[in-house]
């Protein structure tokens, strides 16, 4: 489509305005992270990405490979009679079809955590790997199993467990082992599940007659005693944030085997005897953490989130996101995951960002500045309203709940918007359950007479959508989420945005790219509703649809690419 033909549009001072705001908040955020010294205490705490989020069900079927439920929401405004609405049924998969293979990174990235001697991430994600498997095999009444390994064919130096009892060094010696070390007894994989290369260690002093493989607790208990033996300290909630992640790599690469690559570990000082009995604090947080990472589609788009900003209309996406893909750029091409950890790290999300760039510059990673640079559409981030409530990471529009009274006899689009997606029931195939592509909110305002009749008696009064709770189908079990169930008091206090810097006018750059991408966002905003198209805006942004099973076309003589057609459509709306 012709640049000049949608200048007026996709152009201008407000564009020039966010793309400074964009550029000024990004290097703010990349100078913070390079003056850190280690990673702070806000990528560590992994309640800080819990809000509403249910835990997982303590009964599941033992032949369940997925689970299913729905979100409930209240409209708390009096005066409108919507008072419960749904959102659609969503999948959780407690299965998937490739083992995760582990290998030990050569980068530098993280090998020194905290100016601690010992380095045991590598170890320490392995054992969360077990323990969240252990406790979904636990809700299905499904046995682990030990599996044969390949021995070691390069001598690798042996971490002390002297202070260990035979069941427990067996336990690390299995899942710290060549290849796959223990399995669920069905064969069925495990989310969690990974093979295992040499990772530059050996556990010795194998027991003749082992122990069938311990509970969740157990292992959790086991893990807690090497990390005080060799005082591993914080590496252990980090280890957890990137056990968090296995299934979402598996995600991202579903037709091949995932891979993650750790920091090698080091133990350069001797164990000391632990407590026998301790149990790691973030164990108490694992049913709900299981369910986030078991949700590749709330885990994806609760990440992503840092990318948004709910003041930068569609039209402006683009001034907005290349200056972020800029800033980025050189940390991803350069490798260097502990920067972009620590550039998120005051963020709401900020834990599993840290777990995402301890196993290293993998799909995930990798798609960030073609998501940024192109608005190349990864299903894995895509906005989702559950994992804005079940995070607190809003990431789109439509995560702002409320709706004003229209005036004037003309409504906030975005407000339009969100009525369509709030009553889609009253919509053919329910049409709107589904949210656009991506979080950017439709310009402008638009006529009420414009307004379908579906929705029309509501732009009247107010809306105010909260969430109420999730429920499980199979059961019909209700859960009101973390902070309602589980409420810690000590837990850091959220922050949603990055930082508050000084916005400073900066010359734009890219004109050409800025305005593809906003046009890519625009397009798809309005092809959302494009069965509910308003007067003066027919073929202007996306094509218009001749009937349901025809395919789409332009009339011939009518092209809409052309500048009289622009121009005269830009006089007849309402901005």
């Amino acid at each position: 489509m012709d640049a000049a033909s949608f200048e007026a549009l996709y152009d201008g001072p407000a564009a020039q305005a966010i793309f400074s705001r964009s550029v000024s908040k990004w290097r703010s955020i990349l100078i913070r992270a390079r003056n850190l010294t280690s990673i702070p205490r806000s990528s560590l705490d992994l309640s800080r990405c819990l809000d509403r989020i249910p835990s997982l069900p303590d009964t599941i079927p033992r032949d369940a490979i997925w689970i299913e439920g729905y979100s409930v929401w209240r409209n708390i405004e009096p005066l409108c009679d919507l008072g419960i609405r749904t959102e659609r049924s969503r999948r959780i998969f407690l299965t998937k079809l490739h083992v995760t293979s582990l290998s030990v990174s050569s980068s530098p990235n993280f090998r020194v955590w905290d100016k601690n001697a010992n380095n045991g991430i590598a170890l320490l994600t392995l054992g969360w790997s077990y323990i969240l498997s252990a406790a979904l095999a636990e809700r299905q009444g499904l046995p682990l199993v030990y599996c044969q390994t390949t021995p070691s064919t390069c001598p690798s130096p042996t971490l002390d467990l002297s202070y260990a009892s035979p069941p427990e060094r067996e336990w690390w010696r299995a899942i710290t082992a060549r290849g796959v070390g223990w399995s669920m007894a069905d064969k069925r994989i495990s989310p969690w599940a990974m093979k295992v290369g040499d990772i530059g260690i050996e556990i010795q002093d194998v027991v003749e007659n082992p122990q069938g493989p311990p509970s969740a607790r157990e292992a959790a208990c086991y893990l807690s005693r090497l990390c005080d033996a060799y005082g591993l300290g914080s590496q252990s909630s980090a280890s957890l944030a990137a056990a968090l992640t296995i299934p979402l790599h598996a995600n991202a690469s579903p037709f091949d085997p995932a891979e993650i690559e750790l920091p090698i570990p080091t133990f350069a000082t001797r164990a000391t005897c632990p407590p026998t009995t301790s149990i790691p604090t973030d164990f108490n947080l694992i049913g709900y953490l299981m369910t986030l990472s078991l949700c590749p589609w709330a885990m994806g788009p609760a990440l992503w989130s840092v990318f948004w900003d709910p003041d930068v209309p569609c039209n402006f996406a683009g001034a907005w996101v290349l200056p972020i893909a800029a800033a980025l750029r050189p940390a991803i091409n350069q490798n260097r995951m502990d920067l972009l950890a620590k550039a998120f790290s005051s963020t709401v999300v900020a834990p599993l960002w840290l777990g995402l760039a301890i196993c290293g510059r993998q799909t995930v990673i990798n798609s960030i500045y073609p998501s940024l640079a192109k608005l190349r559409d990864y299903p894995f981030f895509r906005p989702d309203i559950d994992a804005a409530a079940w995070t607190g990471a809003a990431q789109s529009f439509l995560d702002r709940h409320q709706t004003r009274p229209c005036h004037d006899d003309t409504v906030s689009r975005a407000d339009v918007w969100r009525l369509r997606h709030a009553c889609s029931q009253n919509y053919p195939d329910n049409e709107f359950s589904h949210t656009p592509p991506y979080g950017w909110p439709p310009f402008g305002q638009m006529k009420v007479t414009d307004v379908e009749l579906e929705i029309r008696d509501h732009l009247a009064c107010s809306h105010n959508w909260i969430y109420s709770h999730w429920t499980w189908s199979l059961s019909d079990a209700v859960d009101h989420g973390f902070l309602i169930d589980a409420r810690d008091t000590c837990r850091l206090s959220k922050e949603t945005l990055l930082s508050s810097a000084p916005v400073h006018n900066v010359e734009m750059k890219g004109h050409e790219a800025i305005r593809k991408i906003s046009e890519t966002a625009t397009k798809a905003v309005f092809w959302w509703c494009y069965t509910q198209v308003e007067e003066g805006f027919d073929q202007t942004i996306v094509p218009r649809r001749f009937g349901p099973d025809e395919p789409l076309e332009i009339k011939e003589g009518n092209d809409p690419k052309k500048p009289q057609f622009i121009h005269a459509w830009l006089e007849t709306i309402t901005t």
